[in-house]
Formats: C-alpha cells, sequence, structure tokens
C-alpha cells in the first residue's frame, strides 16, 4: 500500500447518493439528493470520477464506505457495493459512521466544533449522537455511542452552549428535541445529509490506524432489528 493511497470514498445510506475520489490532495467528487435507484447511480458515478481523473478500477488503493445508519435499502447497497469493488480489486475498506459524515457536511458550512446530529430514523426516532471536533483534532469524534430512540429522550453534555443542530431529524422533531435537551442550538443544519468527500479523511484515518477490513468483513450498521427505507 502506498503512503498516499488513491482513495475512493461512496455512501448511499440517506436520500444522498455520493461518491468522492482523493488522489494525493486533489479530491472529485459526485453527489445527487435521490429517492430511490441508489444502485443504478453509484457505479456510472464512480466511473464518471475516474475518467475525469484519468485512473482505472484497478487504479483504486483504498475504499471508504458509509456504514449506516440511515434507511435499510440504503445502508445494504452501500455496503454491498462497496464490498463488491474491494473484492473485484483486493484493496482494503473502511467503514464510516453517516451520522460523523453528516457532522463533517454541516460543520464545512459553518466551522462549528460541537454538532447534534440527529436523523429522522422513522417510526417516531431518531438516529442521534453528539459529535466534537477537539482543538487537537482534525475531525469529528462521537462522544456517545450511537444510538436510535425517541426524541423526547435526547441529551447532550451540560458544558454545551454553543452548539450546531445537523441532520434531517431536527426537520421532524426539532421541537421535541430542544425541550428534551432544554437549549436552543445557536445553529441550524436540518437539511444536511452525508456527502462522501466528508468520509475520506475519516476512512485515511482509520487505514492509518490500521482499521481496515477485507470485503468479508464490511458490515452495516443499522442501530435496530426493526428497519424502514
Amino acid at each position: 500500500m502506498p503512503s498516499h493511497p488513491v482513495t475512493l470514498a461512496l455512501d448511499a445510506c440517506t436520500e444522498a447518493c455520493s461518491v468522492a475520489l482523493q488522489v494525493g490532495d486533489r479530491v472529485l467528487s459526485r453527489h445527487k439528493v435521490v429517492p430511490r435507484g441508489h444502485a443504478r447511480e453509484l457505479l456510472p458515478m464512480i466511473d464518471s470520477l475516474l475518467l475525469e481523473s484519468g485512473l482505472q478500477r484497478g487504479d483504486i488503493d483504498l475504499l471508504v464506505y458509509g456504514r449506516g445508519p440511515g434507511a435499510f435499502t440504503g445502508v445494504r447497497i452501500s455496503v454491498s457495493v462497496a464490498q463488491g469493488l474491494a473484492s473485484g480489486l483486493g484493496c482494503p475498506l473502511v467503514g464510516v459512521s453517516t451520522l460523523l459524515a453528516v457532522a463533517e457536511t454541516a460543520a464545512a458550512d459553518t466551522g462549528a466544533s460541537r454538532v447534534a446530529v440527529a436523523m429522522d430514523a422513522r417510526m417516531g426516532e431518531v438516529y442521534w449522537v453528539p459529535c466534537e471536533r477537539r482543538p487537537e483534532d482534525t475531525l469529528f469524534r462521537a462522544l456517545t455511542a450511537e444510538q436510535v430512540m425517541p426524541p423526547g429522550r435526547v441529551a447532550l453534555p451540560a458544558d454545551w452552549s454553543d452548539w450546531l443542530a445537523a441532520g434531517t431529524g431536527w426537520a421532524a422533531h426539532g421541537e421535541a428535541m430542544r425541550d428534551a435537551i432544554g437549549r436552543t442550538p445557536t445553529g441550524m443544519a436540518p437539511a444536511a445529509l452525508p456527502d462522501a468527500r466528508y468520509l475520506l479523511p475519516h476512512g485515511l484515518d482509520g487505514w492509518r490506524r490500521g482499521e481496515v477490513q477485507t470485503a468479508s468483513e464490511a458490515q452495516p450498521v443499522y442501530l435496530r432489528d426493526r428497519v424502514t427505507g
């Protein structure tokens, strides 16, 4: 594996379908919001990136994929496409949380260092995690385990006075979550969705830490057995 691997990231876990390719410091990406058809979209988007970069699939050294949580069908597509590509290419994979990707996407537009991520999980619940980017780190980290829960049960650290609310859960259940937390966010990004560009740094971080998988080891994260979408 080279010291600067050619890295492909993909995500289809929500209504957003996105891919990104990093070659050295150069990043190319595609992003679409489509209600269905992610399986049809991903491979042409990937081939478009490779054509633009002058590379072929065989030049990919590392695959990064959105592992969920999200819509059941979308998570399954995201993981299975990554597995299929990695199996054919013989390259390692790194799975990245969809919720962390939402935090990174929202913060890229706002500069926030604390993000309360809530994705609409349907059935009156949200996928929830508070994320923080500390001064010594360039990436967001989850402060707690990712959970699926009713919006009236969410909570934040007591010392959070300046924070961004991000994700579709805030559009669907914002009032209930603000009441549960007892504080008002200083910023809102309720339309924030994962973007594969922001999977790339987490994937490369996992690769440097040796946290890679083979194709057969890649696993979806649903957070609950009863799923929709």
